[in-house]
This record gives structure tokens, sequence and C-alpha cells, in this order.
């Protein structure tokens, strides 16, 4: 017994830490893939025409409300029968899944559009050629792919979906080299097509191995199956609702009070922001279909969930203060300038993301524990205090008072979302080593008087790289030997 102990107590330990390595790279992957492409989109279309895309495609994704959240439900339900030793049912959920999506979505993308490009020409003008047809359909793929890597989520294969995000980043790089020099604003969409249909086709496919792998059969009871994840998907599908008065509410704010070129700005700021964010909480996405394995011993769940939001705090403080201090350095490589609308973005959205991402565990817990309704709680908080903050911001601020609203209002909302969990509360490990986190308040102070004081391009991004520089030393000295301890507690939480 206990040499099978420790066996379990190291293959557990390996799958963790492997998992999320895979999940920290694949967000790493498609942030740098995504820098590319936003380089190439401003160079060849220019920015406004990126924020025409965001516009759309913002839009786009309330058409996947209509899924009534099955994708959603099935990180969760795939462990469960694997937890409960339920093959038999496996297959026929994936089926049902699969076609509710089709039918539904795709019927929400057909309504959708001509409403879409409607909205689109009254908030920036007339809609560049394909830009909302295309944005409709990644939308409608991306739903698809939201289902196929929750499956594989599902099955911990975290190394197969590392592969589809690796393959659909590189087919979008690989697109706006050939398509968006000659075609400029009329190729964006086709370059983000691709992406989606790449990531769709090749998780989907790693999906049939691991379902076929297992020799799982097909269910009968089909609306059974449904029934379970309705009833699991659907309050985060509500959930999602509120997100209409969030991501989508701020770019229309922004089309209103700053126009094409702000939200081409804020599409760069929010997806460098949540891609770091990606990186952090790809790491602790991981315990989900652990926590739902381990629902029968909640003090093992409890521990694992201790120790993951340590180390959250510690990755979250040290990265989003690192992001701030490169900002300058971003603005010039993908907008060949110090955009000072890009750093106040940049600013505020990194500081709302880390709020974010200490929220994560809690969020996770809930998610695992079949408890969605705290999260809709947050959500609902999100939603009204961006839709207040935004328009009463954005009407005396313009475009920088319509982003201060959403920083806030995701802050708030992350809070609410720690308070009602069972998680431990996090930033611990940050007040354990004050001198960590004083070094990155003083390179702040010194990086943003720096911006304020000097004009000169050169001088300013010198600072930012030294500044950067020295925190980061101090970073990797005192904080990844915490970090590697603490995922390490993590992965032994089990026994």
């Amino acid at each position: 017994m206990g040499e099978w102990r420790f066996q379990f107590s190291e293959r557990t330990r390996n799958v963790l830490s492997r998992n999320s390595k895979y999940a920290g790279m694949d967000a790493v992957f498609t942030m740098v893939s995504l820098f590319i492409v936003y380089r190439m989109v401003n160079t060849h279309a220019g920015v406004g025409s990126l924020g025409e895309w965001s516009l759309a495609s913002a839009l786009a994704t309330l058409c996947g409300f209509a899924g009534l959240g099955v994708t959603d439900a099935m990180v969760r339900q795939v462990p469960q029968r694997r937890r409960d030793f339920n093959g038999a049912g496996l297959a026929g959920l994936v089926l049902v899944c699969l076609c509710c999506t089709v039918v539904l979505v795709g019927l929400a993308c057909l309504i959708m559009a001509p409403l879409i490009r409607e909205a689109v020409r009254a908030l920036l003008g007339p809609p560049a050629p394909g830009m909302v047809e295309g944005a409709v359909l990644v939308a409608f793929v991306n739903v698809l792919a939201s289902g196929a890597l929750g499956i594989l989520e599902g099955f911990e294969r975290y190394g197969r979906r590392l592969v589809a995000g690796m393959l659909a980043s590189t087919a979008a790089v690989l697109a706006a080299l050939l398509i968006l020099p000659a075609h400029g604003a009329a190729g964006l969409p086709v370059v983000l097509v691709t992406r989606a249909v790449v990531l769709v086709v090749a998780a989907g496919a790693f999906v049939g191995v691991s379902v076929g792998r297992a020799g799982f059969g097909r269910s009968s009871d089909i609306i059974g199956d449904l029934r379970q994840l309705v009833s699991l998907g659907l309050p985060l599908r509500i959930t999602g609702l509120a997100d209409l008065a969030f991501d989508p509410l701020t770019r229309v704010f922004l089309a209103k009070f700053g126009g094409a070129q702000a939200i081409g700005i804020y599409e760069i700021a929010a997806r460098i922001t949540i891609q770091i964010r990606g990186v952090a909480v790809g790491a602790a996405q991981v315990i989900v279909p652990r926590l739902v394995m381990l629902a029968g011993t909640p003090e093992v769940g409890a521990k694992l969930l201790r120790e993951m939001v340590g180390v959250l705090s510690l990755i979250a403080a040290t990265t989003f203060t690192l992001l701030i201090l490169v900002l300058p350095i971003i603005s010039l490589v993908l907008l060949r300038r110090i955009d000072d609308m890009f750093m106040v973005f940049g600013a505020l959205l990194s500081l709302a993301w880390c709020t974010n991402v200490l929220a994560a565990p809690a969020y996770f817990s809930n998610v695992a524990d079949a408890r969605p309704g705290r999260n809709v709680v947050s959500q609902l908080t999100i939603a009204v205090l961006n839709l207040a903050l935004g328009l009463w911001l954005g009407s005396h601020f313009g475009a920088t008072g319509v982003v201060l609203g959403t920083a806030l209002s995701l802050a708030g909302g992350s809070i609410v979302t720690i308070l009602a969990a069972r998680a431990p509360r996090p930033l611990v490990s940050v007040a354990m080593d004050p001198g960590l986190w004083l070094s990155g308040l003083v390179a702040l102070a010194l990086c943003w008087s720096c911006l304020f004081a000097f004009s000169d391009e050169i001088v300013r991004a010198a600072t930012s790289v030294a500044l950067a520089g020295v925190f980061a030393a101090i970073a990797w000295f005192r904080g990844v030997p915490f970090v590697k301890q603490g995922l390490k507690r993590v992965a032994n939480s089990h026994e």
C-alpha cells in the first residue's frame, strides 16, 4: 500500500507540474504570435483597422451565448465521469456538446451578422469588406474550439492543448506575412479566421484521439447528457451575459468617446494584459480537473487551493509590475512610438488584471464545486460598475475615462469573487517579502517620473529597460525560489 501511494504521489506530482508548464507555454506562444500579427496590422493597415475589427469581434462574441454554456461545462463534466468511471457516456457527452453548439450558435451567427454590421456602421462608419463576416465566423469557430479545449483540459491533456495552440498561432503569423502586405485591412479577417480554423481542427483531432484511446462507448441518454451540460453551463452563460456590459460595452463607449484609433490602442493593451494574465492563470487552471477528482476529500482540495493562492499572489504582483515597466518598449515595437494613451491604458488594465489573477483560485474552486452562482455575482458586479462608470467617466474624460471605468469594475468584481469563495485570501506571499514589492513600487515610481519628465523617446525607453532589468533580477533571486517551492507544495498537496 505504501509503495502504491508513493507511485500515485509521483505520478500526480509529475502531471500537475507538466500541465502547469504546458499551460504557461501556451499563453506565452499565443502572446508572441499576437505581437507579430498586431505589429504587421499597424504597419500595413493602421491601428484604426484593428479598432474596427476589435469592435466587430467583441459584438460577434455575443453569438456564443446561444450555446447555453455546454462548452463551458465540459471542463468539469469530463473529469467527473472519469472520477466516477462512467466511461460509457463520455463519447455521447462530446457528441451532444458538438451538435448543440453547431446548431444553436450557428443560427445565432446568421441572425446577428447583419445587426453587427449596422452597429459598426453607426459607430465607426462603413466597415471594411469582410470585416464583420470574418468576425462572426471567428466567433463561431472559437466557441467550437473552446469546447474542444475544455475537453482536453478535462482529460488533463495540456500537452495536446499546447500543440493545437502553437499550430494555430504559427498559422496566423504565416497568414499575416503572406496576406497583410498585399491586402492591408481587407486581409485582417482572413488572418484571424485562419488561426481559428486551425485551432478547432487541431483541438478536435486531439479530442478524437483522447476519446478513442479511452475506449469509451456512446451514451444512449442524450437528453440526460444535454440536461447535465445545460444545468452547469447555463449559469456560466448567464455570467457571460454580464460580459455584455463589460468587453463589448467598453468598445462601444470607446467608439462613442474616442473613435477607432482609441479602440485599436485599447485592443492591443487589453490583449497584452490578458495574455500575461493567461501565463499566470494557466498554471492555476490545471487544478480544476484535480479539484473535481478530489471532491470526496475536501481537506485535500483546500490544501491545494491554499498553496496555489500563495504562488499566484507572488506571480501576479511581480509579473504585472514588470509589464508596466516595459510598456514603453512594447509601445515602440508595436506602434513605433511611445504612445501616451497606450501607456495609460496598459497601466490601468495591468492593475485591474493583476487583481483578477489573485481571484483565479477562487473562481476555479467555484467551478470545481459546481457553484457557478458565486461567479455570477462577481460578473454582475463588473457589468453594473462598467455600465455606470464607463458612461459617466467617458463623458467627462473621454477614452481614458472609459478604460478607467473598465479597470475599476474589473477589480471590484474580482474582489467580490475572492470574498465569496472558499479559497484562501491572496497576497500572503507578497506580504512575506516586503523587499520585493517595495523594489517594484520604487521602480514604477522612477519609470513614470521619467516618462513625465523627459520627452526624448530614447531616454524614456532606456530608463524603462534599466528599471525593468533591475526589478527582474530582484524578482528572479527573491521570487523564483519561493514560486518553485510553492509549486512543489501544490504538487504534493494531495498527500
